[in-house]
């Protein structure tokens, strides 16, 4: 009886945490696209003022034999899954590009978002922890203690060796890995939301705990749409979609398992994230075919 029980217990979270799934999946895909009609750059959210992207702000990484096997291995999946589409690897040898993706610099140009560190295939911990001690938009508590975590968290599973971009907020770095457009513009979107806060500190702290992070997702989706479907790119805008709404549905689920007892496991992970880009792309390609 008791065995009995206890499964009954695990098939019913199981079903909640499916329900819940399908449910975040069903709201997404039932909304207008998230992205607005007219796009409002940050000049005209807050008194955040630059002229354009400092040149030295930018960072370019060089060849790192031990990070660049690791990252072949990782990434081997992936790329045999990109080579049954037919499509080619859009990170090959050499691993380290010269060029950061335009869209993401047109993006915190046209932003006017200064005082940002713009990382390009760069794993560089002492560099990271410079610019943790340098940071003076938070106070010393929440620098040496979340910001510390934050910088031991790259440092273990540095962002360039899963192809992922990132955002810093107590470094104020962005860091793109992916060589994705559409990647890179939705992670310059998460700056916009941080420095464009009134209270930048307290938003540094807020968007790195749970619903703060997702509600960010959310808005930095909506935004980096907006942005998209102004330039006129409809490829662009198109390829966002499933970026966005994966990387929301991962955010959701992740708060959902903080806050309550239920959790989802690797798999069911993995399936989520896949069936949130599945989504994604069917609207997109549906809002952008619509008009």
């Amino acid at each position: 009886m008791l065995f009995h029980a206890r499964k009954t217990n695990k098939m019913d979270r199981s079903r909640i945490f499916w329900l819940l799934c399908f449910a975040i999946l069903g709201m997404i895909s039932l909304s207008s696209g998230c992205a607005s009609k007219r796009y409002l750059s940050a000049d005209r959210q807050s008194t955040f003022q630059s002229e354009s992207l400092a040149s030295d702000s930018i960072t370019f990484g060089q060849p790192n034999e031990r990070l660049d096997k690791v990252e072949h291995v990782l990434m081997a999946p992936r790329r045999w899954v990109r080579s049954l589409r037919d499509k080619e690897d859009v990170k090959t040898e050499p691993y380290v590009r010269e060029q950061p993706p335009e869209i993401a610099l047109e993006y915190l140009a046209t932003n006017q978002l200064s005082g940002i560190h713009v990382d390009v295939d760069v794993y560089q911990p002492k560099l990271q922890w410079q610019r943790l001690r340098e940071a003076d938009h938070i106070g010393p508590l929440a620098k040496y203690s979340l910001g510390t975590i934050s910088l031991l968290r790259e440092a273990l599973m540095p962002a360039r060796v899963f192809n992922q971009d990132r955002y810093n907020h107590f470094t104020k770095t962005l860091s793109l890995n992916s060589h994705n457009e559409a990647s890179a513009l939705y992670e310059s979107a998460m700056v916009k939301e941080h420095v464009t806060a009134r209270f930048p500190g307290v938003a540094t702290v807020l968007q790195r705990l749970p619903i703060g992070t997702t509600i960010a997702r959310v808005q930095a989706g909506s935004d980096s749409l907006t942005y998209a479907r102004s330039t006129g790119e409809t490829e662009l805008e198109e390829s966002l979609y499933p970026v966005v709404y994966s990387s929301v549905v991962s955010e959701t689920l992740g708060d959902v398992g903080v806050l309550t007892d239920l959790s989802l496991n690797l798999p069911q992970r993995i399936i989520a994230r896949v069936a949130a880009r599945q989504v994604g792309k069917a609207v997109g390609s549906w809002q952008t075919r619509s008009r």
